[in-house]
Parts: C-alpha cells; structure tokens; sequence
C-alpha cells in the first residue's frame, strides 16, 4: 500500500509547479520519517520531484529536503569509503548491507525493488541517493551546496573522488552518469562561474581582441573558502581531458548501449557548461581572455571523436536488458545526436 501510494504521490507532483509550490514541511517530513522506518530508493524518489521541475530548481523545496533528511537524519545518508584499486565501499543505512558496487549491473535501476537482494537494494538506494543530491544542488542552490561540500569527505563527493569515479573502468555506467552531473552541480556550475556571450567567444576564434567592455571582470569570491580540500584545479585541466577521453571511447565503440548512451549524453552537458562558462578561453593572469588562445588548440582535439559520435554506420547495437530492444535506443540515440548538435553550435 505504501509502495503504491508513494509512486502515486511521485506522479502527481512530478512536473506540477503549482502543487510543488505549495509543498509543506510537513508532507517533506513525512516522507523522511517513511525512509526512516523502511529506507527504500522510491521515497527518495519523491524527495527529488519535490526538488526541480520541469528542470527549473525549486530553491524553498531544496533547502526544506536538505534539511529534513541530511541535517536532522544524517544516518539516512550513505558513507563511501574509496578503495585502493578504484573500487566503492558503501556503508549500509538501515537493514540495507554494505556493499562494493564495483561491476554492479547497470540494469538493476530498472528492476522491481521488491525483487532485489539486499545488496543490489543497497547499490540503487545509492544511485537514487546521488541522484537527490544532484537535485539539492541545482540552480546552485548555495545552502545545500555548502553542506555537501562540508561533508564531501564521508560522502566521497570531493573534487578528487568524483575525478576517480569518472575515470574508472570498472564501476557502473549508470553511476559515472549520476557522478557526471554531481561534478556540474557542485564543482562547474557555480560561483564565481558566468556566461560568456557567443559574440565574445567568435571575435576569440576569429584571433580578435574583445572589446575593453567585455574584458572588464566583476571582482569574484572564493567559493572554496571554508572548503579549500575540494577545491578543483584552475581551468578545469583533468575535466577537459576526460571529455576527449569519453568522446573518444564512444565514437570507436560499436556495442553503444542504452547506459553508455547516457553516459556520454551527461558528459556532453558537462563540456557545454564549459564552454557556455568560457573555461576553454585561455586566460592572463588578470583573468582576461589571452591573445595566445590556445584554447583554440583544446577545442579542436574535441572536434574528430565529436564528429565520431554522431555517426552509428558501423554499430552493432545490443540489448542492455530483457527490457529494452534496439528500438528503445532510438529516443535516447536522437537526443544524443541532438546534443552534440548543440556543442558545435556553441563552438562555431
């Protein structure tokens, strides 16, 4: 009865921003209190509709969730410990064991809950748990930013730790997708980070010197001033690398399935805050865009495996579970090709 009424308060609140709106502490506690008495992925689930909607950040609902569950009920929250092969050790919540969820099948997010072991439980309680901090932390959401960066070390959200998450060869693609946008929310889209505007970004290729107005650049704070551990090297260095390497290991891919799909499609949102944020522009040591521009360099290493990406003439495509046949890569293929459509309209 739970589970149903759950599911059926997920569907009704999903996307309904003047019901969402008028969200209460009360029902946000509810629902912590329920995750109390039976820590389960789908009350967490409800947690995160609660938070964005229709991809716009509901700031008042995302501090409410913020501190129901990770200030007042911190022991809902799962500990990582990273070991030394690149492995993930969770530590268990509840009833729900520990667990290494090193080549964890990514198919399990699709599953029943009811029909999970206890540890495969433990690994998507995880996954839908990182998937709520993603959500906490949208729209730069600075209350929630600032406490998960205060407790990055327990929950294995420092830069270093989602560097080494994304990296690795042997952990899930589902939750590499999941660690992707953590790193947009709390390392790339934020403070002191601005738009630069595309006119600025052409005049850069074109070898033109901007203009003395948009050279000018707004005195900016340290957002890493209490949390100096976490704070990510200068110009993104190792962000850029992996996005050569995720774009490169796609395009020579040819058994591209449903989870490699997003994959990529996280890491090409990654490269378009990027670029929308100008970290591939060189810069002085005043912060001004410089006249040597190697960034021109940078963008042109991204352009063949790009370019890669977007052609499927050779791929062999394979079914990523019972559930799914070639047919249901179709959407998610298309909004790929869409994707990359859109980073070299931001290049160009």
């Amino acid at each position: 009865g739970v589970f149903k009424a759950s599911n059926t308060l997920k569907e009704l609140y999903c996307g309904n921003l003047p019901l969402l709106k008028e969200i209460g502490t009360e029902q946000v506690h509810r629902f912590v209190q329920l995750l109390k008495e039976d820590p389960k992925p789908r009350f967490l689930q409800f947690l995160s509709t609660l938070c964005v909607c229709n991809g716009v950040a509901l700031a008042a609902n995302q501090r409410q969730v913020c501190r129901a569950l990770c200030v007042d009920n911190p022991q809902l929250l799962t500990s990582v410990f990273y070991g030394a092969g690149g492995e993930i050790h969770l530590k268990a919540v509840g009833p729900n064991p520990a667990v290494d969820v090193t080549n964890y099948h990514n198919a399990l997010v699709e599953c029943d809950p009811l029909m999970l072991a206890p540890k495969e439980l433990s690994f998507v309680y995880f996954l839908q748990l990182t998937e709520l901090y993603v959500d906490m932390a949208a729209g730069r959401n600075r209350f929630c930013i600032d406490w998960l960066m205060k407790h990055a070390k327990e929950l294995g959200f420092r830069y270093t730790d989602l560097l080494g998450v994304l990296t690795s060869q042997q952990l899930p693609t589902v939750l590499k997708s999941r660690f992707t946008y953590l790193m947009i929310n709390l390392y790339v889209d934020r403070e002191p980070q601005e738009l630069v505007h595309l006119t600025r970004f052409t005049r850069t290729w074109s070898l033109m010197r901007p203009s003395s107005e948009d050279m000018k650049v707004a005195p900016q704070s340290d957002p890493y001033a209490d949390f100096p551990e976490n704070k990510p090297s200068n110009g993104f260095p190792e962000l850029k690398l992996l996005v050569v390497s995720a774009l490169e290991t796609f395009a020579a891919d040819k058994h591209r399935d449903l989870y490699k799909t997003m994959l990529l499609h996280a890491v090409l949102d990654l490269l378009i805050h990027m670029l929308e944020f100008g970290i591939y522009e060189e810069k002085d040591g005043e912060g001004h865009p410089s006249e040597t521009h190697a960034d021109f360099m940078q963008l042109t290493e991204i352009m063949p495996p790009l370019l890669g990406c977007l052609d499927d003439s050779n791929q062999m495509i394979r079914r990523s579970s019972s559930h799914h046949d070639s047919s249901s890569l179709v959407t998610p293929e298309i909004r790929l090709k869409v994707k990359c459509c859109d980073v070299l309209e931001l290049c160009f």
